[in-house]
């Protein structure tokens, strides 16, 4: 049998030294990896300044070092501010929490402080966004997104009950209707009522679980409060196995160590942004060898 006592060892030798320090070259890594997948140039000081500290530890307590990231990160943010992704912005802000915390003698607090406000304030804006939008209540956006997102087909074929032509056929016609000029209009995508059900239960879940872990880190003398770590890796797990985005992920698992007390916590959060690479993708993975084989 396995023992997991040199893994967990392992973990709270990384989470027992200076909690800030660990934040710091976790959040190098981020940025020095972040953003393959649509690099610009853009992306190079920020990139080269986080592969020069990783390289050299002593330069991670540089201010210098620190402004240079932050001032990369917002020139970055306002050269392609019409097609960045929200968490591009998010990088940015912890940047700049990441640098005051450098700036001050109270390093871990800052961060503590920051970590938990940025989390709260990200899902709280996420939820007034859904909220006000009207396309979550109704479950349109979620039942749109699923027709013609190619990342949610295992949620489509598994759950809705569609199969993988009929969803390609969906992304030809919307394509062909988005060239021509208008939007495609929901009748002219194939679907099924379980595809619509589905889709409006969990855009309910969504709003249910953003909306607890915004209430859990914003409230801090609310009941849920105590088991904020909790629904932050209960999203981060639910969430981005479903839909594998690894920069937001990684980010959130970060500014949760961070912010979090336990050395127990500690350890789980940085176990699951270690093994991140492996869990993410895995049930995608799954999904297609499958659908390979059949």
């Amino acid at each position: 049998m396995i023992s997991l006592e040199p893994w967990w060892a392992w973990l709270s030798r990384q989470t027992d030294r200076p909690r800030h320090r660990l934040v710091l070259q976790l959040t190098l890594v981020i940025f020095l990896l972040h953003g393959l997948d649509h690099w610009t140039w853009t992306m190079l000081p920020e990139k080269l300044l986080a592969a020069t500290a990783l390289v050299r530890p002593r330069l991670q307590g540089s201010r210098w070092l620190w402004l240079g990231i932050s001032l990369s990160l917002i020139v970055n943010n306002l050269w392609h501010w019409s097609r960045l992704v929200n968490h591009e912005y998010l990088y940015t802000y912890w940047a700049l929490a990441c640098t005051l915390a450098i700036f001050s003698r109270r390093s871990q607090m800052i961060l503590h402080y920051h970590g938990r406000c940025l989390i709260g304030l990200c899902f709280f804006f996420a939820t007034l966004w859904k909220l006000i939008g009207g396309e979550y209540l109704d479950g349109s956006f979620l039942h749109a997104t699923f027709l013609l997102d190619a990342r949610l087909a295992m949620g489509a074929v598994g759950m809705g009950g569609l199969d993988l032509e009929t969803l390609s056929q969906n992304r030809q016609i919307f394509a062909a209707l988005q060239s021509s000029g208008p939007a495609a209009p929901a009748a002219l995508l194939s679907s099924t009522g379980r595809m619509a059900l589905v889709s409006q239960i969990l855009s309910y879940w969504t709003i249910l679980i953003e909306g607890s872990v915004a209430a859990s880190f914003l409230l801090p003398w609310s009941r849920l409060s105590g088991i904020r770590d909790w629904l932050l890796l209960g999203f981060i797990v639910t969430t981005y196995a479903v839909i594998p985005v690894l920069g937001f992920g990684a980010l959130l698992v970060v500014m949760g160590i961070a912010q979090v007390r336990s050395s127990r916590l500690a350890n789980i959060y940085l176990g699951s942004l270690v093994l991140m690479p492996l869990w993410m993708p895995l049930p995608q993975g799954i999904f297609w060898l499958i659908q390979q084989i059949a």
